[in-house]
């Protein structure tokens, strides 16, 4: 009788042990699959907001005046990912020669962006 007993407390304590394992490792399967989502989805969204940056530069460029080059310009750029309509606000800085794009997703005040 003892021993059947001890032979259950020892298959019982195998299957905690095996379920304890199973389980973190499924959780560490998780955080990687997750991690790579995320830097998937953050890589995509950079050259979203990239592109649209370099595209407002370049629908801006040909009305600037011959003269020089204003010093800032600031646009709007709506956007429909996925169903999800959302906006960027897009700034172009000159100094000199070089040309500054900053692109912000999604800002989180509106009045940052021209209508």
């Amino acid at each position: 009788m003892y021993k059947r007993t001890l032979r259950r407390g020892v298959v019982l304590l195998q299957t905690l042990v095996i379920s304890v394992i199973l389980s973190m490792i499924s959780v560490m399967v998780l955080k990687w699959v997750l991690g790579r989502y995320m830097m998937a989805t953050r890589s995509f969204r950079s050259n979203v907001s990239k592109i649209s940056g370099h595209g407002v530069f370049n629908s801006q460029f040909p009305t600037w005046p011959t003269s020089g080059v204003p010093a800032n310009v600031t646009a709007s750029v709506p956007q429909t990912t996925n169903g999800a309509s959302s906006s960027q606000c897009v700034r172009i800085r000159t100094s000199g020669s070089a040309v500054t794009i900053t692109v912000i997703q999604d800002p989180d005040n509106p009045s940052d962006c021209p209508p």
